[in-house]
């Protein structure tokens, strides 16, 4: 099933977001190809596994990987004597599973292939035609876009592979648990799949009636947010995704760097990963300011019946609840871990109006937790205001 949503939904024009002017950490230099190891040369997907980033290297014809910080990479050529005696041709996608494996999509190559990521030996090659990007979900099942269709080889490359939908022209992939995410660069959308009872259901939860050229999409380690390079306008968009359809909320403009984003990957602590084919570099960001607080409590602030915790993730153990109050009345915010088990209980009482509520959560060890807001008027009633979950991360 597909769900398709009118263009006149989106508006195009948010303010830019100041945080991508602040490079982190930068992989190769900008404006310089080459082939030493502290180089790149048209770089295209991306991708990071906690410690180290990966970068598909496309006329390099290998995958970089760049411990985190280090400028310095070590490269895998995909070649094996029995399995791959060619190795890449033009790798455009990588991807990582929980237990080590790296993934590459070989667009010229006419294949994907499963290597060891730390020692880049070669596991397991699947032939496809012209994959462009691959992701890996969490239950092992290994997912590509070649154009016109979604490919899904269930359980990893030794099965047979089988197609689960269709897409115009297809750039970038990703997954967050057992959910897909592909950019329809034709289409100038972005879809997500969702799957119930051996069916994905697909979902156009953006489209825009300008050419901006989608070519990646990654979703942050809260869930809340994704970010989308457009390589035909050289910017990368954020999204608020907890809903269908999705909220553009900043554009992140470095006419510096930015020339042709292609790959997008998040860290875990929500830092953003951008390989730019044309600048040959890949470079850290930190887009926190563009999400929360200025979006929020800003020229933005929440609508009636909305709520939210900023900023997410939280770094610094001190957040606050945003929330609009029709009428005055007491607010009751549960806070649980994953466990289930009641981490803090918040009281507080507002009159009407925009409201802010201060969190302690110093104690909070990392992880993701969910919370329950309740309202109680004092003209009588109450109702739940919002259910959600936020990420803290030390």
């Amino acid at each position: 099933m597909v769900l398709t949503l009118s263009t006149s939904q989106f508006a195009w024009g948010q303010a830019a977001c100041n945080g991508c002017t602040t490079i982190l950490s930068q992989y190769g230099t900008v404006g310089v190809s080459g082939t030493s190891s502290n180089q790149l040369y048209n770089p295209r997907g991306i991708c990071f596994d906690g410690s180290n980033l990966y970068v598909a290297n496309g006329v390099n014809k290998d995958i970089r990987k760049f411990p985190a910080g280090s400028p310095n990479a070590t490269i895998f050529t995909g070649i094996d004597a029995v399995k791959n005696p060619v190795g890449f041709v033009n790798p455009w996608g990588v991807a990582t599973d929980s237990k080590g494996n790296l993934f590459v999509a070989d667009i010229d190559g006419a294949q994907v292939m499963e290597l060891n990521a730390n020692t880049g030996a070669v596991e397991e090659v699947a032939s496809v035609i012209h994959p462009e990007d691959v992701t890996v979900d969490t239950l092992g099942n290994v997912f590509i876009t070649n154009k016109t269709v979604v490919v899904e080889w269930p359980g990893g490359l030794t099965n047979a592979p089988v197609t689960i939908g269709t897409v115009n022209d297809a750039g970038g992939i990703s997954s967050r648990g057992t959910t897909l995410f592909t950019a329809d660069t034709a289409n100038n959308a972005i879809e997500e799949w969702i799957p119930s009872g051996g069916v994905y259901n697909e979902y156009v939860v953006y489209a825009t009636p300008v050419t901006a050229g989608f070519l990646g999409v990654a979703v942050d380690p809260t869930g809340q947010y994704a970010a989308i390079p457009e390589g035909a306008l050289n910017v990368v968009e954020f999204f608020n995704i907890t809903s269908i359809p999705w909220t553009r909320v900043a554009v992140c403009v470095n006419p510096s760097v930015y020339q042709q984003p292609h790959g997008v990957a998040f860290d875990n602590s929500g830092d953003l990963y951008v390989s730019e084919t044309n600048s040959f570099v890949a470079q850290e960001f930190s887009p926190i300011q563009c999400l929360s607080p200025t979006y929020y409590a800003g020229a933005n602030p929440p609508t009636q019946g909305e709520a939210f915790i900023y900023p997410s993730p939280v770094r610094e153990g001190n957040a606050t609840f945003c929330y609009d109050l029709s009428q005055s009345g007491s607010l009751d915010l549960k806070i649980w871990n994953k466990n289930g088990e009641l981490a803090s209980e918040v009281r507080d009482h507002k009159p009407s109006g925009i409201q802010n509520t201060a969190l302690n959560l110093t104690t909070f060890a990392s992880g993701v937790y969910f919370y329950q807001a309740t309202l109680t008027y004092d003209s009588g009633g109450s109702q739940t205001l919002k259910v959600g979950k936020f990420a803290v991360i030390h």
